[in-house]
């Protein structure tokens, strides 16, 4: 993660979010604060009876949010307290405070010294759970560099190139890293599960506490060898082909279908959103609908146009970087596409990156799709959207 995390932290706040919203089955508004190049804050003394959203260039929460928070900034700081869930991203990502909920982070650096009451699930390039952290229901994290200095109740999984246990764990550690340390000061209840790609990869000091089993399983690395042999390459290039006819089919066929690229960075959030919703909501969809006998063809149908759009997602990523191309317009924005799309694949095929990287691919364009059918279904019927393009009553402002 780099300069860009800002982007990758609001479409992950809108994702999170917008599902929040939704799940709560609440018609009521939720408080969105948001400022491209300032501060939003709830200070330090103020009480919010809601659900949150804040955005801008510095995301700061002083003050008390009896409802959940989803904060997406350069820079995300809580040292107040959070009543509900937190969701965070950023450059920086720093928690303090107080959570009743689970906290999910991701960002460059993410920071964690408060007290948790539920999960807390972090993602990002440095992770540090300090000594005032207090995880109540266990740990998640993936990373590059990862140090785990507070206490971790229940259990503890991990993904990192580094990962060093210096805290408490209650139950169970597992996890995988290129070098895992757990130093003298490190205590796990439970079990401690290793793999690592070499024997001289995990190392537990003799101070340390391990009340269970120690299990160091070596595995090397097979997802870096693909690269070098050609199936990979060809796999990816007829991935790709797949791709293009299958969109050029349905173009064709159906030329209504192909969504507009998004204007704003507002669209893209709000995409992102909504094809999240999409992609938690339709397999929910699916098995409620095919309740009954009549209704299992209907769930069939559902599940087939479902499966090909998200096999397509990544396709409409890669026409919208097109038309942003040079020469995207003189007749070789279908080479350009093609282009882009098998550098899309190709990133979204290296280890740790890709798998996260994928998962916005197609929340990004599943939204596209879902937004575009919602607005062809409502032009249909001869109704219009708001002005800001969001359902009408779904935030005040």
């Amino acid at each position: 993660m780099r300069v860009s995390s800002f982007g990758f932290a609001a479409t992950l706040l809108v994702a999170l979010g917008t599902m929040g919203v939704v799940a709560a089955g609440s018609a009521r508004a939720a408080e969105l604060r948001y400022e491209e190049e300032g501060t939003v804050e709830v200070a330090e003394g103020e009480s919010i009876d809601d659900t949150v959203f804040l955005g801008g260039k510095t995301a700061i929460v002083a003050g008390v949010v009896n409802g959940d928070v989803f904060a997406a900034a350069e820079r995300v700081e809580v040292t107040g307290t959070v009543r509900g869930n937190l969701y965070g991203a950023g450059q920086t990502v720093t928690v303090t405070g107080e959570v009743s909920g689970s906290v999910h982070a991701a960002g460059k650096t993410v920071e964690l010294g408060a007290k948790v009451g539920g999960s807390s699930y972090l993602a990002g390039q440095d992770i540090l759970v300090t000594a005032g952290g207090e995880l109540a229901r266990g740990g998640f994290f993936a990373g590059e560099s990862v140090r785990s200095e507070g206490s971790v109740g229940r259990d503890l999984t991990f993904a990192a190139e580094t990962m060093e246990l210096s805290g408490s764990v209650e139950r169970n550690v597992r996890g995988y890293g290129n070098k895992v340390t757990v130093s003298s000061s490190g205590s796990v209840g439970g079990n401690l599960e290793l793999t690592v790609p070499s024997e001289d990869a995990a190392e537990v000091d003799g101070g340390a506490t391990v009340r269970g089993e120690t299990t160091v399983e070596i595995e090397e690395k097979e997802e870096e060898r693909a690269f070098l042999h050609p199936g990979f390459y060809f796999g990816v290039l007829a991935k790709a082909l797949a791709m293009l006819l299958m969109g050029l089919v349905l173009v064709t066929l159906f030329p209504s279908l192909l969504p507009p690229a998004p204007e704003s960075s507002k669209e893209v959030l709000r995409n992102m959103g909504f094809g999240f919703v999409a992609l938690v909501a339709t397999p929910l969809l699916m098995g409620i609908v095919a309740l009954t006998v009549i209704g299992i063809p209907v769930s069939l149908l559902i599940g087939v146009a479902y499966a090909v759009l998200l096999f397509l997602s990544t396709l409409v990523v890669a026409y919208f970087a097109a038309q942003r191309l040079p020469a995207a317009g003189n007749g070789r924005l279908a080479l350009n596409t093609g282009a882009v799309l098998l550098l899309i694949l190709f990133v979204l095929a290296i280890p740790f990156v890709g798998a996260g990287l994928c998962f916005f691919v197609h929340i990004f364009g599943l939204g596209c799709f879902a937004v575009h059918l919602k607005n062809l279904y409502t032009k249909s019927h001869g109704s219009g959207d708001s002005p800001t393009g969001q359902p009408r009553g779904a935030f005040t402002y």
